[in-house]
């Protein structure tokens, strides 16, 4: 009997995770609002430095207008989304509606 190929293996074992993810036996683990709230800070985070970032990343580029209004236009949607999900999860008072269902 031939063995399955290794990639046959992990897309069995994606599937696995995925559907261990899908019931809910992964996420009991951890408490959601902490890993939201992680999620949230690091986005934001992700958006603080890809405004320090973008000088110096586009200093040695001919045409930067673009460029430059591309990355902080993203950096900001980073960092309104990281704050949106902090203030949902601790200064909205439908908190309880929302996120505990």
């Amino acid at each position: 009997m031939a063995h399955p190929s290794p990639i046959i293996n992990n897309c069995i074992r994606l599937r696995l995770l995925f559907s261990s993810l899908e019931t809910g036996m992964f996420a009991m683990a951890f408490d959601q609002k902490k890993v939201q709230t992680l999620w949230a800070i690091a986005v934001t985070a992700m958006g603080v430095l890809l405004c320090v970032k973008t000088p110096y990343a586009l200093r040695h580029t001919s045409d930067t207008s673009f460029l430059s209004f591309a990355r902080y236009f993203i950096a900001a949607l980073l960092i309104l989304g990281g704050v949106k999900r902090l203030y949902s999860l601790y200064l909205s008072k439908h908190e309880k509606s929302s996120h505990e269902e």
